[in-house]
């Protein structure tokens, strides 16, 4: 709040000035008091002091001060306090300062200037100028530094008086301090940072001060960083302020410090230079520059040619360009480390072998031949110093080999994957083709496998031709000492890598992995006789074989060999015992039975040799049998089935079959049926043998099951398959003639069924005997459904084996009485399913027991091996008394409840309340909440609060509250429509009274 001024005592021309002034600040003109004090010595001319009071009102408060001046002159005073000390250079041109001085105008005045120093008798007017002004008062007073003595204090002293009043008078004394002589001022530079080969320079500049001429001596001095190539330098220069640190000189420093081992990069030279003049007065001048300790790497110009495709039949040259510190390849250093490097992802050879370098590794030569065809190489050279090898610099070019004409070489290679014990190894790789102008492959052989068999790795190494064989002593070996070790390996697999080359350095390669195993290799099957017959079904064929086992085997120690025969095709119409004869002690021969084999068929014979205990492991030789068939007339047959239809997996078919003979001497024919199908069920082959002669073919319908089971375990998503049977008819001529129709099976049966033969829900006592049954619907020729029944119930755990009877059939079960519990209800679920089928049919039954009567307590009996579990209810109320009305909030005070301010302070007053939070809408709080003010001040609590949106916090400003008056407010909380119940809060805030201090700062003024 601004305060209000008022002079109430002064006269008019201070009234104008002062009167209705607002702020805390006001300025007084001195003319309006000389004028006022003027009005008031011609009022009362007695008067020696003229006094004035002001009034200053704010708010409700005010304050007075008053002021007085007397009519008297003041002691002058001045802008520069007395005993002020200047120094100044000895050697400068002009001094100058000014002084103003602060005295009573209307007065007439006297000044005096006077200088006094202990060896100079000069005047002021010698020695000083001065330019002033009477009428503001301000003085400039100039000297000449250099014309005073050095070393000497001159003190000046300005002294103003009233000549009307000369004990009104005041001075000030000002003292000039002149220099002794200075010392000349150095400069010295040197840049910031130097590399371990450059040259710098070290400039310096001097000035003189008062010396009587111009000679000035200069020497230089190292301080650190040093050693002695600069200590050399710097004697060298003395007088001089410019010269330049040559490159060697650099370089040696560099040197010392990395040979010295200081491990950081750059090392601080530090130079001191002195300066001497006429008067023996020295200055020394400083400078640092940090030097690399390592020196630059070299820098590759060029490197010729920087890329290129070249023929590999020719030499071919590459160079490099350097630029590098000349000093690092003196005479007493040890020069540069050049060094090429060559690499190539299609070319593996260690190349650098193949670079020719001149002497001074500036060039390098690959000679002819001896680069890759169409390969592509990085050639690259690094260059470091041999005294500093931390630096180098790399440079690198692309060199393209042109593709000979023509193709690498194609390997054809042949071999076994697995290799049995005493089973000799062919690697043949003699097919490899070569498109090369000139002849000729360089061929190598490799076991590139960590644990190959020494003998196998010396024999691959050993064999430049394209054809590697193993013997099987070296096979027989290894697998001896794999039998022999602890290793649970059953075979040891290696590697052998064949790499071709050809006069174009083309190269093709090819791997073989072996696996060789613990398993004996069949003995040798050879054929003794001839391998193919043509005859007459009259005539016999003798086949004959010879068995060889491995030679290798101890003394004592050979298995026995045993000697299979076999025939295609096989039981159409007779079997391999009814075709040929084979001795028991030679079966290394067979004999074909005469009429046996049918006419216009081809028979192939197997002999099989194999050791005892290893029957799929067999070596074996063919023979080929063709029985002649001119002159003879085959008979003819036909089949009708049941085609177009597909058949249920649980139904029987028939198959009718209509033959001739072909000749008319014999009419007769035989009959025999087959399965085509490419597995059939052994029992399946077995009925069909048993219907020979049968001129139909009846399949039961259990059969057909047995088809359906077989086929579905091999193919379960199918939904029908094809089933191929057929005949073959044989005539007295041993002409055949064959048939066959296809039969569509359904894969699967259809799903099984079940309904109840009886109730599904009994009520019993436990005394009774409960009979479930079914009716179930499913494929009764099966020969893999099952009946399950099973019982259970939340209070029981015996298995249902024990409470349940099930019949022969499956279809019914019976519980006997006294099985049960009392009280119990149980589920009974049969299910009806196929044995490789998931989805079976399930039909679910409920018993429920009544409960027995109240048993009696004997106090002796004894329970064991049951838990008896016992839930009781009972019924219970409980009262809960609800009151009619809402519990008034609760009311806190968050803030002082008493406070002490000053007027300008700002007062936050504040609560919380805890109340039901039910009350709450939309749109209201529930809650009443009202401030209210009691105080001298009249105005309402609106006037001096402002009041938050939840109404809790009440906030006065600054000034609002009227000083030295006691406030007390009031809060009161209740809920909506019910203030009769409500909390209350009182908070009282005591504003102190305000304290006003008047200064008056005013200036003398003269007599009227």
């Amino acid at each position: 709040m601004l305060a209000s001024r008022s002079c109430p005592k002064c006269a008019t021309p201070l009234q104008r000035v002062v009167n209705g002034h607002s702020g805390m600040v006001v300025d007084v003109p001195g003319e309006a008091i000389f004028e006022a004090a003027k009005i008031a010595k011609r009022a009362n001319p007695s008067l020696s002091v003229f006094s004035y009071t002001l009034r200053v009102e704010w708010a409700y408060n005010w304050v007075e001060g008053s002021a007085s001046v007397a009519y008297e002159p003041f002691v002058p005073y001045f802008s520069v306090p007395d005993g002020t000390v200047w120094t100044v250079k000895n050697d400068e041109r002009r001094f100058a300062f000014t002084v103003g001085v602060y005295a009573c105008t209307p007065y007439e005045k006297t000044i005096k200037w006077t200088v006094q120093s202990a060896n100079d008798p000069r005047t002021a007017a010698e020695l000083l100028e001065i330019d002033g002004n009477l009428t503001t008062m301000h003085f400039t007073v100039s000297l000449a530094p250099i014309s005073l003595l050095p070393g000497e204090r001159y003190s000046i002293t300005l002294e103003v008086s009233y000549v009307d009043a000369p004990s009104y008078k005041g001075s000030t004394t000002i003292e000039i301090d002149v220099e002794q002589p200075r010392p000349p001022i150095a400069q010295l530079q040197m840049p910031d940072s130097v590399e371990a080969c450059d040259t710098f320079q070290i400039d310096a500049s001097a000035s003189k001060s008062n010396a009587p001429d111009n000679r000035l001596e200069a020497t230089w001095q190292c301080v650190s960083g040093c050693n002695a190539a600069i200590n050399d330098v710097l004697r060298r220069q003395k007088n001089k302020l410019m010269f330049t640190v040559g490159s060697d000189v650099v370089f040696a420093m560099a040197k010392t410090h990395r040979d010295g081992n200081t491990g950081g990069s750059t090392f601080l030279l530090q130079i001191q230079l002195t300066l001497t003049n006429s008067y023996k007065v020295t200055s020394t001048a400083t400078s640092t520059t940090r030097i690399a300790v390592h020196l630059q790497p070299p820098e590759i110009t060029s490197l010729t040619p920087t890329a290129a495709s070249v023929s590999h039949k020719s030499p071919y040259t590459m160079g490099v360009d350097l630029k590098f510190c000349n000093v690092a390849g003196a005479a007493e250093n040890q020069g540069l480390d050049i060094r090429w490097t060559v690499k190539s992802k299609e070319d593996p050879r260690d190349l650098n072998q193949i670079l020719q370098l001149s002497d001074e590794a500036l060039s390098a030569t690959f000679p002819a031949y001896s680069l890759k065809p169409a390969a592509a190489y990085t050639v690259s050279v690094a260059v470091t110093y041999l005294d500093d090898t931390r630096v180098k610099s790399y440079a690198s070019f692309e060199l393209q080999v042109r593709p000979a004409p023509g193709f690498p070489p194609v390997i054809q290679l042949q071999y076994p994957t697995v290799v049995r014990n005493c089973q000799p190894i062919l690697l043949d790789a003699t097919e490899t083709t070569s498109s090369a102008s000139e002849p000729g492959l360089t061929v190598s052989w490799a076991c590139v496998t960590a644990d190959c068999p020494r003998e196998i790795k010396e024999l691959a190494e050993a064999e430049k031709t394209l054809a590697l064989t193993i013997p099987d002593d070296i096979v027989y070996g290894v697998v001896e000492q794999l039998l022999g070790s602890t290793a649970s390996a059953e075979s040891l697999k290696f590697t052998i890598v064949l790499e071709v080359k050809d006069r174009d350095m083309r190269t093709a390669s090819a791997s073989a992995t072996l696996a060789v195993t613990k398993e004996l290799a069949p003995p040798t099957v050879s054929p003794t006789t001839a391998t193919s017959f043509e005859l007459e079904p009259s005539q016999t064929a003798t086949m004959g074989i010879a068995v060889a086992q491995c030679p290798h085997f101890p003394a004592g120690a050979r298995p026995s060999t045993l000697v299979e025969w076999s025939v295609s095709p096989d039981g159409r119409p007779f079997k391999l015992q009814e075709l040929v004869d084979i001795a028991s002690s030679t079966p290394t021969t067979a004999t074909t039975k005469a009429g046996s084999l049918v006419r216009g068929l081809a028979y192939t014979f197997e002999a099989r040799a194999f050791y005892r205990g290893s029957e799929t492991l067999a070596s074996s030789a063919v023979f080929r049998v063709l029985v002649d068939k001119a002159g003879t007339v085959p008979p003819s047959v036909s089949l009708t089935g049941p085609e177009g239809v597909a058949l249920t997996a649980c139904e029987g078919f028939s198959v009718q079959s209509t033959a001739s003979a072909g000749n008319t001497d014999d009419p007769t024919v035989k009959i025999y049926w087959i399965c085509f199908d490419a597995d059939c069920p052994a029992e399946y082959v077995e009925f069909l043998e048993h219907q020979a002669n049968q001129p139909e073919l009846l399949v039961p319908p259990a059969m057909v099951y047995k088809l359906a089971k077989a086929n579905r375990q091999k193919h379960p998503t199918a939904t029908t398959f094809m089933h191929r049977v057929g005949v073959v008819v044989l005539n007295s001529d041993r002409r055949q003639a064959t048939d066959s129709v296809q039969v569509e099976i359904e894969n699967y049966p259809a799903s099984p069924t079940l309904q109840p033969a009886g109730p599904l829900n009994f009520n019993i006592d436990a005394s009774e005997t409960v009979t479930m049954a079914v009716a179930p619907t499913y494929c009764t020729h099966a020969d893999d459904f099952a009946f399950t029944w099973e019982i259970k119930s939340e209070f029981e755990n015996r298995p249902s084996t024990e409470l349940l009877t099930e019949s022969q059939n499956g279809y019914r079960a019976t519980v006997e009485a006294g099985k049960l519990i009392g009280g119990v209800t149980y589920t009974v679920v049969v299910s009806l399913a196929y044995g490789d089928l998931p989805s079976p049919a399930s039909l679910v039954f409920e018993i429920t027991v009544a409960p027995p009567g109240t048993p009696a307590a004997h106090p002796t009996a004894v329970v064991t091996h049951r838990r008896l579990t016992a839930y009781c209810w009972l019924p219970a109320t409980t009262q809960v008394s609800l009151q009619s009305s809402l519990t008034p909030p609760t009311l806190r005070a968050t803030s002082q409840q008493t406070l002490q301010i000053e007027n300008q302070e700002r007062v936050t007053l504040s609560a919380e309340v805890d109340y039901c939070e039910h009350v709450k809408t939309d749109t209201s709080s529930g809650l009443s909440v009202e401030w209210r003010s009691t105080s001298t001040d009249p105005r309402p609590f609106e006037d001096l609060f402002s009041v938050s949106d939840n109404q809790l916090i009440a906030t006065a400003e600054p000034g609002s509250l009227h000083a030295g008056t006691d406030y007390t407010i009031k809060l009161q909380v209740a809920y909506e429509g019910n203030s009769r119940q409500h909390q209350s809060l009182e908070y009282t805030v005591l504003v102190q009274k305000a304290t006003l201090f008047l200064s008056f700062n005013v200036d003398t003024l003269p007599e009227p």
